[in-house]
């Protein structure tokens, strides 16, 4: 089974749960919520494009209004910041920076330090990198690994995480 073909059977098996879910106003109970969180995780990731267009459209709603925190469900803003950031450019990654910089909750700042790891543009990538292991940037030093692994687990970041660690691998130990 190539790469293809097992992404269109995980897809097969993820539409008709996304959809289902997605097009709820509301919830029953706590396992529907989860279920709906996994979904769109799942749709976005294997690149169902209904499901992209709907993280694009609500992140860029959010650029608009960006005081306006119910645009955004709770349950899948991680998936919408990561999708959008990822098909989006460098507008939309510098929307999330500002937002991480003003956000007072530990738990926002860490989807954003996340989704931030996930735009597909090298040199963006490189300068997070340097951003998270810069003393006096605005990242915690606690939170450059989280940063790192972002970078890491993205197909387009790996080599970038990789090629920074070997650069900086020594400063970044004796930090």
């Amino acid at each position: 089974m190539n790469v293809y073909t097992s992404q269109r059977y995980m897809l097969d098996l993820i539409i008709p749960l996304y959809e289902s879910t997605a097009s709820q106003e509301s919830y029953d109970n706590v396992q529907q919520q989860q279920l709906n969180t996994l979904a769109t995780a799942w749709a976005c990731g294997l690149g169902y494009d209904d499901c992209i267009e709907m993280a694009v459209n609500l992140y860029a709603k959010w650029m608009k209004d960006p005081d306006d925190i119910s645009i955004i469900n709770p349950n899948i803003k991680k998936t919408v910041y990561c999708t959008a950031i990822a098909e989006g450019g460098g507008k939309d990654w510098e929307f999330a920076w500002s937002k991480y910089l003003e956000a007072e909750s530990s738990f926002e700042r860490g989807k954003l330090l996340e989704a931030m790891g996930c735009t597909r543009n090298t040199e963006i990538l490189h300068r997070y990198l340097e951003k998270a292991f810069t003393k006096g940037s605005r990242i915690k030093q606690m939170d450059a690994l989280v940063v790192f692994y972002s970078v890491a687990k993205n197909v387009v970041g790996r080599d970038v995480a990789w090629n920074f660690l070997r650069q900086n691998g020594r400063s970044i130990y004796e930090q």
